[in-house]
């Protein structure tokens, strides 16, 4: 059937070759053939050929044969991974092998500051990577919190540092790591061996981690938990609005929120300990005191922490204190309850006794108490920096200071994503726990030796 031949028939002309009969899947190879345009390369091809099937129509049988797809990925050990969205500087993530191997095998990662340098990586490897810009692993503790591998899992913290922080405000940025896994005995990895693409390009803030400061990029996204996949998304935290709508979209994202499930989100924990990282609370303080301009945009803070450290400071005087006496506890008592009454705060104070010499009180939020270490009471003026600093706690819960974005970001840190010691890994060993640097840690610890050194 003539007409039901040239039907089946599908043609397809590029340079010298072209294809025909190509099945209806659109696949070649299994059910198809290749038409040759230019004679001299088909005499060359020929010049290869063990066997001609019919020399006078000049047909000759090829197999086809496709490149086997290579089993060499690396995937994520964790749950609640969204490859679609970045990875925070400093997250703490275990990798594994897609197929477990038997090699003894080196893990390293290789840096892109852009898309076109990871598409050069992509596209010729071996020129890309060499061992001036390989960093293994193992090797470098420099670059990892952690160094676990257990039952041919990783567990490490990304870099905390990127060659190509932006230090002035611009909206593209891309940064990615590529992590190889490969054999020991080699020096160098290509895209042969195990390898996953990790998309590092989550910003808080602008400028090094030792100046940071807020962007004027800030997100556009309306206040609306109909927008929240997009807050989720969000790829620079841009200022104080952004990190507290970022941290508000976690806690309504994840299902009867706790900071036990979030552990089980270590791409999103990662992202809340990088932002506290950034926006230190500590440099937070002394720009607020100190400059003009961040005063006026921050009013409501200023004229708060004003308040409270003169309140505190007006009563210790009262008290006649003096570090280098020792007080009794009905001492520390009637202080307490006097700065709570100044500020009418619920709470009580406990003397607890510790066999830990470190701990000198804390405060519990669902008791309203502060508890001091009555073992620790002869150092005088430790207690007096703890009362302060856990005062200040039990002034955050209870007064709820909420009129701009820096005490909205301070007040839901504190009382919804706040981290235990130990709770969340971050960075490398240089860098302390996320506990002493989240923002109600940091602001706390600072007033209190503010206060101190101005009673000195």
């Amino acid at each position: 059937n003539e007409k039901e031949k040239n039907k089946n028939k599908q043609s397809l002309s590029k340079g010298d070759l072209y294809l025909y009969n190509i099945n209806e899947k659109g696949e070649f190879g299994s059910n198809g053939s290749i038409g040759i345009v230019n004679g001299v390369l088909f005499e060359d091809l020929l010049k290869h050929l063990n066997h001609i099937i019919d020399e006078k129509e000049l047909l000759c049988e090829l197999e086809v044969k496709y490149p086997q797809k290579l089993n060499n990925k690396i995937i994520f050990a964790s749950d609640n991974i969204d490859l679609n969205t970045s990875f925070a500087p400093g997250t703490y993530i275990s990798l594994q092998l897609e197929k477990e191997s038997d090699e003894k095998l080196k893990w390293a990662f290789v840096e892109c500051e852009s898309k076109e340098k990871l598409d050069l990586l992509l596209h010729d490897c071996n020129n890309y990577i060499n061992e001036k810009n390989l960093k293994v692993l193992f090797e470098n503790d420099d670059l990892i919190y952690n160094e676990s591998y257990e039952d041919n899992v990783l567990s490490f913290c990304l870099p905390i540092s990127r060659s190509n922080e932006p230090k002035e405000d611009i909206q593209d940025y891309k940064y990615y790591i590529v992590v190889f896994a490969y054999n020991n005995e080699k020096i160098i990895p290509n895209l042969e061996d195990y390898y996953i693409i990790i998309d590092m390009s989550f910003r808080v803030g602008v400028g090094y981690d030792d100046s940071v400061r807020e962007g004027v990029l800030g997100s556009k996204i309306p206040n609306d938990i109909k927008y929240l996949k997009q807050w989720l998304n969000l790829n620079l935290i841009a200022n104080f609005n952004d990190a507290y709508n970022f941290l508000l979209s976690i806690i309504l994202h994840i299902d009867q929120f706790s900071i036990e499930k979030l552990k089980t989100y270590p791409q999103l924990a990662g992202k809340i300990a990088y932002i506290y990282y950034r926006f230190d609370l500590a440099k937070i303080y002394f720009k607020v005191k100190s400059m003009k301009n961040v005063q006026i945009k921050y009013e409501n803070y200023f004229q708060d922490i004003i308040y409270y450290e003169n309140t505190i400071k007006k009563t210790i005087q009262k008290h006649k204190y003096n570090s280098n006496e020792n007080y009794p506890i009905v001492y520390w008592e009637k202080l307490v309850e006097e700065i709570c009454n100044q500020f009418k705060l619920n709470i009580k104070t406990k003397f607890i006794p510790s066999n830990d010499s470190n701990l000198f009180g804390f405060y519990n939020q669902d008791e309203a108490v502060i508890k001091i270490n009555i073992n620790n009471i002869e150092n005088t003026e430790k207690i007096l920096k703890t009362i302060i600093h856990e005062i200040r706690h039990a002034y955050i819960h209870q007064k709820k200071p909420n009129n701009d974005a820096l005490q909205y970001y301070i007040y839901y840190s504190d009382q919804y994503i706040y981290f235990n010691k130990a709770d969340q890994k971050f960075g490398y060993k240089t860098i302390p726990d996320v506990y002493f640097f989240q923002p109600s840690e940091a602001e706390a610890r600072t007033i209190e030796e503010s206060i101190i050194k101005e009673l000195k």
